[in-house]
């Protein structure tokens, strides 16, 4: 066994006779039959991510025939992403399903590459990842509250009441000026309010992917775009998929550190918007109440989408007290992103 890095994607390799590579194997051989005794010409590569461990699988003489194997698949916070996969996968828009259940799921691995930050505004890739959020909006079924609601909802008051109680305990400046920045941006009363008020204003919802950045869009030299991991799929306001993949342009979800001269411009935005309101239809005119209307919704969401993720973030801390955890980073971004935009 040894270690390779690979463009900043780690991954352990076994080969041969290590039993990581005999019970991968197996379960793929359960399931794809050409893969019937072929243990002694297995790769098995473990491929890092944030939410859910997976490795890669391929024949050492046919590296293009390759798996995902996923065990013990981490549900989503909103619990819907076997169901998402399965329905992109039938309409070939994302990994192919081979076979999935309550303890691993075996998927087609997606040849090509995640992007770098900066790629996000390259034309022909933006165009691609809207044109790829928006197939997905079309493709997607699901009903009920939507993922804002639940972090205004829920996440919300659990965040605040962790705040205070670090706050009050840490003996870390870095974390207790975070921990006020939070609170101060996010967390008043009356502006939960606000944000609740505006997501319950837009007139479309549609199931969406909710994370679009660029280390779940793999690009290919076709200049196809698919979007992977779909842990945050739920109802949204239509333009929130847009929005959030604007913001990113600023966040490395690498580290979780925020530069803000990457920030989307004016431009990007009504780019993106555009791209998006020519995909469903429309025809684009900047004098148009409707194109005037889905600029504002962008602009809207991008604010949502700091404060989802800020939440996000702490809900989901593990060491408190780590000033280095990538969390801490990441959500002192997010206000600072979010103080950008909302003034």
């Amino acid at each position: 066994m040894f270690i390779e890095v690979v463009k900043k994607i780690s991954y352990v390799r076994y080969v041969m006779d290590d039993p990581c590579t005999q019970f991968a194997c197996h379960i793929i051989s359960k399931h794809v039959p050409t893969w019937v005794d072929s243990t002694h010409h297995i790769v098995v590569e473990k491929m890092s991510g944030l939410a859910n461990t997976c490795y890669r699988v391929y024949k050492v003489h046919d590296p293009h025939e390759s798996f995902v194997y996923r065990p013990r698949m981490v549900r989503g916070p909103h619990d819907r992403e076997g169901d998402v996969f399965r329905q992109m996968s039938e309409e070939g828009l994302g990994p192919k399903l081979i076979h999935q259940n309550t303890e691993y799921r075996i998927e087609s691995f997606v040849h090509g590459r995640t992007l770098e930050l900066r790629e996000l505004r390259n034309p022909e890739i933006m165009n691609a990842s809207i044109s790829a959020i928006h197939r997905m909006h079309l493709c997607l079924t699901g009903q009920g509250s939507t993922a804002i609601e639940l972090a205004i909802d829920v996440w919300a008051p659990r965040v605040k009441r962790r705040l205070y109680a670090i706050r009050d305990n840490t003996t870390s400046p870095y974390i207790q000026a975070t921990a006020n920045m939070i609170c101060d941006e996010f967390l008043e009363d009356g502006y939960l309010k606000r944000l609740l008020t505006m997501v319950r204003g837009f007139e479309t919802t549609v199931m969406s992917h909710n994370d679009v950045h660029e280390l779940n869009i793999i690009y290919n030299e076709e200049n196809v775009v698919t979007l992977i991991d779909y842990e945050h799929c739920m109802p949204n306001p239509q333009m929130y998929d847009v929005a959030n993949y604007l913001n990113e342009f600023a966040v490395d979800n690498r580290d979780g550190s925020y530069h803000p001269q990457l920030k989307a411009t004016r431009r990007d935005i009504e780019t993106a918007t555009r791209c998006y309101h020519e995909l469903d239809g429309g025809i684009w005119s900047d004098e148009d109440d409707i194109c005037r209307a889905r600029l504002n919704e962008v602009k809207q969401c991008m604010i949502l989408s700091h404060f989802y993720w800020c939440m996000w973030g702490i809900d989901v801390l593990i060491d408190e007290n780590d000033e280095g955890a990538f969390n801490w980073r990441f959500c002192r971004g997010r206000c600072q992103a979010h103080s950008e935009c909302s003034h």
